[in-house]
This record gives C-alpha cells, structure tokens and sequence, in this order.
C-alpha cells in the first residue's frame, strides 16, 4: 500500500506516538470526565483505567501548539517534542556549563545527555521535554540568581507530574546553597535575611498551583486526589520501595529493576560529587514512583536525572580522553538497540 501526502505524514508521526501517548490524545479531546463515587468502585474494584492519572500541562501545551498551527495532536505533539527537547538540551548544557566552568566538557555531556540510552523518549509524544526543560530551568534560574524565570517551572511543575510539587524541597536547598547558607552539610541560620525568604517565598506558587489542580480534581471527581486514586487502574498501591524489585516475573520488570538498582548504586557513590540539592532531587525521583510497588517506566523516570550526566560525562571525558566519543558512539548504539523495542510495540519500552 503506498501512502501519499497528508496520509504518509502522518504513518510516519505515528512512529512517536505509543502507549501513554493515547492516553494523553484522550485529555486533548475530551478533557478530564467527571466521576462519581460509583466510578472510583470500579476503578478500585476492576481496575479500570482513567486518564485521572495523568497530569494536564502536557496535553494543554500539546492543545496550544495544535490550535496556533491548526493541527491534529499526533503532529502537534511532534512539533511540541521538538521544541522542548531542543529547549532541553539548551537548558542542559548551561547548567553543565555553570557546573563545570568548561565548555568543551559541558560540550561533551550534553551530547552524552542526547545520546544515553532510554534518552529517545525526550523525542515521543510524551511529557518528558518539558518536565525535564522546567526542572532544568528552575535550577538554572537559581544558579544564575534569575529568581523572576523561577517563577514559570515553579507554576508549571505541579502540573506536569505528581512528584512536582515535591521538587519545591531540592529548590528551596538549591536556594539555601546559592546563597551560601547551606554548603555541603553546614547550615548557617544566620545568613538569613529578608531577601532570602522573599527568594524562598517564590516557591510557594509550587503549593497554589498544586492546590489550585486539587480543587479541580475535587470538582470533577469529588476527591483531591484523583490522580493517586486513578493509580489503581495500573495496579499499583502504596508499598515500601524495596518490595518493588523483581516483583514480577517477566523480562521488563526484572531488566527495570535491575536497571534501577545500579542507577541508586551510582546515586550512592556521586553522593559526595553533586550538591546536597541535586542528590535530593535524584532520591525523590527514584523512590516516590518505586512507592506505587512497581518499576514499571522507571526508564522514564530515571532519563529525567539530569545529575547522572554531569557524573558519567565527566568521569569518561577525564578518564578516558583518547576514546571519549568511542564511548558516545556505543552508547548511541545502546539507545538504537533500545528504540527498537519501541518501534515494535514491545512492553520493554512501555
């Protein structure tokens, strides 16, 4: 069958579209539905599935896009993916840069940060751009003493995910440490003053955009957090971190847990290599969605810890300088191999 024009456009878009994709075409179309007491029985007795468990900024950006260029959400989500990767790894490599103060090496983890394995999914039709884009604006506006930019992830943020209202911890230490008054594990109180708490005070539209998103959820659904309670359509309810790992037994869940075992080795060992404010948001990261009792998507999840870059990034860059982009070429590699898994609808790249 040959496919021509619009139609062959958009076969080819539809490669970046999968999984939670469709989930976030419903919220583009219809909106949130409401629901009653009875619904939430079925979700909680049957399992069913809502798009309650996804947050909105990612299909209200997606609605933006489609509505200035007058087209569908597969393209719309395309051209949306673009410009936030790009804006990503912009965001990125000035923040390695601030971190570094070495442009060829801050150069060289951006492009390990485009290339990691997983890292493909920044390129889907998922909310990975802009919620990385917005945590890394967020540190940046920080580092740079830019508090007035820190305004728009800290508005945004809780709308992108659950865990980003909690980011407002790591920010609030990235301000404590910008300002000199918490350095490694010193805190000095009596730095304080009237401008740090107004910088501090920034971070409290992180709580009314959270509460101001609850409130609907309550509208709508009659509960707060219709987001945790629509959890229950994936089966997953709160547990301690550890009874995650190989909870199940097919090759997805054990390469996942795995997977996220060595990601928290390598947290562990760069503890003392990163600030106190990164390592919180890396902890953060990992343990709140191992909470749910499952490591399903906590590639997702883990491409988001932008840390981890500067760690790998700088430790092949000086140990390894003759075959640095060796390195990045077998890495691309690695990440070719993993979208394969993609291309052919394989829950391995759920």
């Amino acid at each position: 069958m040959i496919l021509k024009g619009n139609e062959h456009k958009a076969f080819s878009l539809s490669l970046f579209k999968r999984n939670d994709s469709d989930w976030y075409e419903r919220i583009y179309k219809n909106g949130y539905p409401k629901m009653n007491e009875a619904d939430w029985k079925q979700v909680d007795s049957l399992h069913e599935q809502s798009t309650w468990a996804f947050f909105p900024l990612y299909p209200l950006s997606v609605k933006a896009i489609s509505k200035l260029t007058h087209t569908n959400f597969t393209t719309a989500g395309y051209i949306h993916a673009l410009i936030f990767s790009l804006l990503c790894f912009t965001c990125f490599y000035l923040l390695a840069f601030e971190f570094f103060q070495d442009e060829n090496k801050a150069f060289y983890c951006t492009l390990l940060f485009i290339i990691f394995p997983f890292h493909y999914y920044f390129s889907m039709l998922y909310s990975e751009a802009i919620f990385t884009f917005l945590v890394l604006l967020a540190f940046l506006s920080i580092q740079k003493g830019k508090y007035y930019v820190l305004l728009i992830p800290a508005l945004l943020l809780p709308l992108a995910r659950v865990n980003g209202i909690i980011l407002l911890v790591p920010f609030a230490i990235a301000i404590l440490e910008q300002e000199q008054i918490l350095a490694k594990t010193k805190l000095q109180l009596s730095k304080i003053n009237l401008q740090t708490i107004l910088k501090l005070s920034l971070l409290l539209v992180m709580i009314l955009s959270f509460v101001a998103y609850a409130y609907y959820q309550h509208e709508m659904t009659g509960s707060y957090t219709a987001f945790s309670k629509a959890q229950s359509g994936w089966w997953r309810q709160l547990k301690m971190p550890y009874a995650s790992f190989f909870a199940r037994g097919e090759m997805q869940a054990q390469f996942n847990s795995v997977y996220t075992i060595l990601i928290m080795i390598v947290a562990i060992y760069s503890f003392k290599k990163l600030p106190i404010s990164y390592n919180i948001f890396i902890w953060i990261s990992l343990l709140l969605p191992l909470l749910s009792g499952s490591t399903q998507s906590m590639q997702r999840f883990i491409i988001v810890l932008f840390p981890f870059m500067f760690i790998f990034g700088n430790y092949i860059y000086t140990n390894f300088p003759k075959t640095k982009y060796a390195w990045l070429f077998v890495l691309f590699f690695l990440q070719l191999s993993c979208f394969y898994f993609w291309i052919i609808s394989d829950p391995f790249s759920y």
